[in-house]
């Protein structure tokens, strides 16, 4: 009966070095993966505000937390408030926690946009105020004048000067073409004309008639007792000639 210690005893020493081999096992376990969870997770750190900052500066902040900066050199998006080459915009937000080693995206400012003023001269008015529509600007001021060899509506000069820079001007004044200038005549004397043979002379070459009829004396027929303008006047065809004709009937 010598022999059951003994076994008994075999057995619990057996046990102690299964379950410290156990134990053992499980520390080492765990030691591995807590070591490589923080291995590739790293250390939580805040997205610092780059916000108005020069791309060093921003550099050097991101450095200071161990981040990366990533420049978007084609984004080209303008601003009338931060500097060219500030930071406008950055890509996650400040505050955001971010493990170690994360790329920022950075979007530096182009600067305000500047629009300069279109060639208009040569371009007739409706598609000039388009072509100052899209630059921000507008008709200011049209004066017009006649031009011998320009067609009516045609922007003969413009003021500013085209290429400029249109800053806060409030618009483009321009010079347009009235088209050929007329040509004058000296008016000739109608009283007491036939009418019928006055109007077709005026008809024929384009002068704008109107007709008044006045009952003065039935047996002279039809001729004209008045006219405006007076004999001697200057006149163009863009003028009215006012004919006062005596009533027959």
């Amino acid at each position: 009966m010598a022999f059951r210690p003994i076994l008994t005893k075999l057995l619990k020493k057996t046990f102690l070095v299964v379950l410290g081999c156990c134990f053992f096992g499980l520390g080492a376990v765990a030691g591995t993966w807590f070591y490589l969870r923080h291995m590739v997770a790293g250390r939580v750190v805040e997205v610092p505000d780059l916000y108005d900052m020069t791309q060093s500066d921003a550099e050097n902040a991101l450095a200071d937390h161990k981040l990366k900066v990533v420049i978007d050199e084609d984004a080209g998006v303008h601003s009338s408030i931060v500097k060219a080459g500030r930071v406008l915009l950055q890509i996650p937000r400040p505050g955001t926690q971010v493990k170690e080693g994360r790329q920022i995206e950075v979007i530096l400012s182009a600067g305000e946009e500047v629009k300069e003023i279109p060639k208009l001269v040569g371009e007739n008015l409706g598609f000039s105020q388009t072509l100052l529509e899209r630059a921000d600007s507008k008709v200011a001021l049209i004066s017009r004048m006649p031009a011998e060899n320009e067609a009516k509506g045609r922007i003969l000069a413009q003021h500013p000067e085209p290429g400029g820079d249109l800053g806060i001007r409030s618009g483009v004044s321009l010079l347009v073409s009235d088209g050929k200038p007329p040509r004058w005549f000296v008016m000739p004397d109608l009283a007491n004309r036939d009418f019928a043979e006055v109007k077709t002379f005026l008809d024929k070459h384009e002068f704008r008639v109107v007709t008044k009829y006045k009952l003065y004396d039935r047996s002279l027929g039809q001729i004209v007792l008045e006219q405006r303008p007076q004999p001697g006047y200057p006149i163009n065809k863009n003028q009215n000639i006012t004919l006062v004709v005596n009533r027959d009937h």
